[in-house]
C-alpha cells in the first residue's frame, strides 16, 4: 500500500516539474537564435540568468537595486526591482525604446528603399528618352 503512495507522490511530483520546466523553457526552445540584448527585471532574483547572459556574450541591462551587483550588467539601470510599479513603469518605458527604435529603422531602411527606386527609375527614362532621340535622328536623316 505504502509503496503505491510513494510511486504516486514520485510521480506527481515528477510531473509537476516536468511541467514547471515545459512552461518556463518554452519560450527558449523557439528562439532561431540568440537574442541580440537582453533586459532583466530584477538582477539579484535571476542572477542565474545574468550569469549565462554574461557568459554567452550577450549584452544586458536590467534594473539593479542597491542589494544587487551590477557588475554583470552592461547597461545597469538603478531603479526599484521590490515595487511593481516601478517594474511596470520601467518595463513600459523600455518597450517604447525598443519600438520607437525599430519604426526608425523601418522608416530608414524604407526610405533607402525609395531612393533606389527612385534612381532606377530615372535611369529608366533616361535610356527611354536617349533611345527616342536616337531613333528621331535616324529617321530625320
Amino acid at each position: 500500500m505504502y509503496d503505491n503512495l510513494l510511486k504516486f507522490k514520485v510521480t506527481s511530483s515528477l510531473s509537476r516539474f516536468r511541467l514547471n520546466l515545459k512552461n518556463s523553457l518554452t519560450g527558449l526552445m523557439i528562439l532561431q537564435s540568440l537574442p541580440s540584448v537582453v533586459f532583466l527585471n530584477s538582477v539579484k532574483n535571476s542572477q542565474w540568468a545574468a550569469d549565462e547572459v554574461h557568459a554567452l556574450q550577450i549584452p544586458a541591462g536590467g534594473i539593479t537595486d542597491t542589494d544587487a551587483s551590477p557588475k554583470s550588467m552592461l547597461y545597469p539601470i538603478p531603479g526599484n526591482d521590490d515595487a511593481f510599479g516601478s517594474i511596470f513603469f520601467l518595463n513600459k518605458l523600455i518597450a517604447k525604446v525598443i519600438l520607437i527604435s525599430k519604426m526608425n529603422l523601418m522608416i530608414k531602411t524604407y526610405s533607402e528603399f525609395c531612393k533606389k527606386l527612385l534612381k532606377q527609375s530615372r535611369r529608366l527614362v533616361y535610356h527611354k528618352q536617349r533611345r527616342r532621340t536616337r531613333s528621331n535622328h535616324r529617321n530625320s536623316r
